[in-house]
């Protein structure tokens, strides 16, 4: 009877060990994905910022051309 309910006892531990390991992969694989993800959103945050940033200095550019371009065409008149 106690080698029985011993037994018994081992099994239940046996499968709870099986599924905290697979819980474990579970979860190692969620974070190797929301790892690749936040990879990804940086390397597409950066490349916003990037187009922000280049967007602006052709803005600056145009702006000091125009102001130039304006300047020009007062000495001209």
């Amino acid at each position: 009877m106690e080698i029985n309910r011993t037994l018994d006892s081992v099994e239940r531990m046996t499968l709870s060990i099986a599924d905290v390991a697979d819980n474990a992969q579970k979860a190692a694989q969620i974070a190797h994905t929301a790892s690749r993800t936040a990879q990804k959103s940086e390397i597409a945050m950066d490349l916003t910022v990037e187009k922000i940033f280049s967007q602006g200095r052709n803005a600056t550019i145009a702006s000091i051309g125009n102001k130039h371009q304006g300047a020009s065409m007062e000495n001209i008149s």
